[in-house]
């Protein structure tokens, strides 16, 4: 029931909404402010000794890095300081490089390095959540929008000429652009219906089935 017209202004208006949102950068720099000060707290927590605080308050996935803790109050001060040195120095690390996918298309992030085991890493894994989640999310998020402007400019196609394209080369790069894959949208035209979907964080192409972001309708 709704007309092309509607249709068209639905998908600028979805990409309005998408240029419009916090800078990253914003984002960022709140959270590394965050994540610092959690690392911080731990190592207060730690020079009082206060091992039970840690984990009430981080809960039982820290266990194991609060177990190297105990061990780390009878080693020299110079192993314990070197110990949360390198703590913060990963969480800053991580942020980085977390930035840099806030910064580009899920296309161009490149796989995280093996670090091995750290004794810290249950710390780093229990305070990165949050911004692992957004950055996982909001790429997801993203995509879903860009996918219902398309939906909404392909039914507008269809409203207007009783058809639907062969292909999405018509429809302006920003509009047809996958961010998991960096090329068009997988689009199947089926006569006067379609399949369109986006291959998701994985980056297989389940042919718009498990692990893929597609349209229902």
């Amino acid at each position: 029931r709704i007309g092309a017209n509607e249709l068209n202004g639905m998908a600028s208006r979805l990409r309005e909404a998408m240029e419009n949102v916090p800078d990253h950068r914003l984002v960022v720099s709140q959270e590394r402010a965050v994540v610092i000060s959690g690392a911080v707290w731990v190592q207060k927590r730690y020079e009082k000794r206060e091992f039970s605080t840690i984990s009430e308050t981080l809960g039982v996935s820290v266990e194991p890095a609060v177990k190297e803790l105990r061990k780390l109050a009878g080693k020299p001060a110079a192993e314990q300081q070197a110990y949360f040195n390198g703590f913060i120095a990963e969480m800053r690390d991580e942020m980085t490089a977390y930035q840099k996918r806030l910064a580009t298309a899920p296309s161009e992030w490149e796989d995280e390095p093996e670090k091995g085991t750290r004794a810290w890493q249950r710390f780093v894994r229990a305070f990165g959540t949050t911004w692992r989640v957004y950055v996982e999310h909001r790429a997801v998020t993203r995509t879903r929008l860009r996918l219902i402007a398309l939906d909404a400019a392909l039914l507008a196609r269809f409203k207007s000429t009783a058809s639907v394209p062969r292909t999405l080369a018509e429809f302006p790069r920003w509009l047809r652009t996958d961010p998991f894959a960096g090329r068009d949208l997988s689009y199947v035209p089926r006569g006067v219906d379609y399949k369109l979907y986006s291959i998701g964080p994985d980056r297989k192409d389940n042919g718009g089935d498990s692990g893929d972001l597609r349209i229902d309708r």
